[in-house]
Parts: structure tokens; C-alpha cells; sequence
């Protein structure tokens, strides 16, 4: 998986012009851009056109990282003529920098390679939180790629059964872990109920079941996207545990969730409440990667 996104011409002549530590601020105003128009007209980030350095954790490594003009992934060597690291880093490199061991290996196309590095758990902040949790046998819910329950199998976890609705996640995740890769989609209230009766059938006592339902049909604005299907899906998150009653639940998502709105209600709060209902002691905290063995700057409420 060492290989990187192609970059045009302008791309080139614009990662030749910054430093280790820079951005767009220090490309000059004689390479013209409309991308880079743009940023300098509305004062946009610091990590756009970022460089990494050797010495500081990169920013976070988000799914886009094959762009350069959209977060901060050229490769930390300093500017030098012909230099062969004039490049944005590599998949390897940025699974690296998601902690991934060199030994995982990332299936389907490279575009889909991107992303389930970006949108991952790092490894080794899963391990952490493993100490936490004392089991066996785990489940692994929208599991992508397989960062989490790659950090708790280092601590002694099995995870029997890896569950997403994209076919290059399964694949990836099938390749790196002994458990059973199943396809569901968890909107669908048929697939989720085959999935449950799948879990049953493992007639194992289940420790965790961890995941990160995508939130995204929540909007920080304060109004709910009715018709968005992602909706649902801490719902179905709550009805699998409801019904296979794990001793653990892990929920892993972005630092929105915080404020996110369920119509007039947080909804944070309706996640916490329906799960104190049913039996579960619910705790969250917001972890910065970079105390947790990761060499990047990640925010995420578990």
C-alpha cells in the first residue's frame, strides 16, 4: 500500500514551494490557482497545502489526504532540488500515522483505500481503551476497515464478526482479522434482524460490541434532515445491543456529537438516556489521539 494520489502539474509546482511545517501562506502570489484564490480570499485553514514535520504529530488524517490543497499530508522532507519527497505521503504512510502495524494490508481501490484510513479508529487508541474493558469476545459494528477491533485483539480480544455495508471494508477487514465479514445494511430493518439471529447463532458470551454509527444526518444547526437514512443508525447501534446485551458497548464518534440536535433535544442526551434504560452504565469523554501512542492531532468522543 505504499503508494500515493497523483498530482498535476500546479499541484507540483505548488508543494515545491513550502516547507516542512507550512501551507498555502507560504506559496507565492505568482502560482496562480483558483483552489488557492479562494483559500487566500477567505483566510481559509492553516493545514491546507500543509507540509508535515518529522518532529510534530500530523493533523488529523482525514479521507482526502490524496489531495494536497484540502488538509495537511506533503510528505515532512525539506525542500531540495529533484528531490524523489516532493509527494503527498503514501497510504502506508498515513496508515502509519493511524497506527496501523505495516502488516495490515488495505484491499479495493485506492480511492476506497483513502477512505478507510481516514475514516478509522487508531490502533493504538483502541488499545488503550482496551485496558479498560476486561472480555473476550467482541463484535464489531460499522467496522470499516478494522482499526478498533485491531487494538483490542492486540490486548487479547477476539472479534468474531466485522459488520459494514461497503463491500472494500469487508475485504480489507476479512483479510486482517479470523472473525466472519457479513455485508448489512443497517437501515434495514430485515438485515439488521438476519445480523442479530447471525450473532446468536456464534452461541458465544459476547464482552463488547463496539462501533461508530455515522451521525451525519444530524445537523449542529439545530434541525434534523428527516429523510437522511444515517439517521437511524445509532438507533439500529441500540436495538443490536438491546437484543444480543453485551457486557460492554463501545460508541466512537467525531466531537460534533457534542452539540449535534435530534430536532429540540441533543442528542447525545436521547443516546445516553436510551441505553441507561435498558441497563448500561453510560460514560464519555472526549480523548485527543496524541496522548494515546498516536502520532496525529484526532479528536473523538467515545
Amino acid at each position: 500500500n505504499h503508494i500515493t494520489g497523483s498530482l498535476s502539474d500546479l499541484d507540483k509546482s505548488i508543494i515545491n514551494t513550502i516547507p516542512p511545517g507550512g501551507n498555502w501562506k507560504n506559496v507565492p502570489s505568482s502560482i496562480k490557482s483558483k483552489h488557492l484564490e479562494n483559500i487566500r480570499n477567505s483566510g481559509g485553514r492553516t493545514t491546507y497545502y500543509g507540509r508535515l514535520k518529522w518532529d510534530k504529530p500530523s493533523y488529523t488524517i482525514a479521507t482526502y489526504f490524496n489531495r494536497p490543497g484540502n488538509g495537511c499530508s506533503i510528505h515532512p522532507d525539506p525542500i531540495k532540488p529533484k528531490s524523489k519527497q516532493n509527494r503527498l505521503i503514501s497510504i502506508r504512510e498515513a496508515a502509519r500515522l493511524q497506527s496501523f502495524p505495516d502488516d495490515f494490508i488495505f484491499k479495493g481501490s485506492k480511492s476506497s483505500q483513502f477512505t478507510q484510513i481516514g475514516n478509522a479508529v487508531p490502533v493504538m487508541l483502541a488499545y488503550c481503551l482496551s485496558k479498560l474493558i476486561k472480555g473476550k469476545y467482541m463484535i464489531d459494528l460499522f467496522c470499516g476497515a478494522g482499526g478498533l477491533s485491531r487494538g483490542f485483539e492486540f490486548n487479547g480480544f477476539k472479534s468474531i464478526i466485522g459488520v459494514d455495508n461497503q463491500s472494500n471494508f469487508l475485504e480489507t477487514w476479512q483479510h486482517n482479522h479470523d472473525g466472519e465479514a457479513i455485508k448489512c445494511d443497517l437501515t434495514d430493518v430485515n438485515q439488521i434482524n438476519k445480523l442479530i439471529s447471525s450473532i446468536k447463532k456464534q452461541n458465544k458470551k459476547i464482552s463488547l460490541i463496539a462501533g461508530g454509527p455515522p451521525c451525519q444526518g444530524f445537523s449542529t444547526a439545530g434541525y434534523r434532515q428527516e429523510n437522511d437514512p444515517r439517521n437511524k443508525l445509532w438507533e439500529s447501534y441500540f436495538k443490536i445491543i438491546k437484543e444480543i446485551k453485551p457486557k460492554y458497548f463501545l460508541m466512537e464518534n467525531v466531537a460534533g456529537l457534542l452539540t449535534m440536535k435530534a430536532g429540540d433535544k441533543n442528542l447525545l442526551d436521547l443516546i445516553i438516556k436510551a441505553f441507561t434504560k435498558i441497563g448500561y452504565k453510560v460514560n464519555y469523554k472526549k480523548l485527543n489521539a496524541e496522548n494515546f501512542l498516536v502520532p496525529q492531532l484526532r479528536r473523538r468522543v467515545f
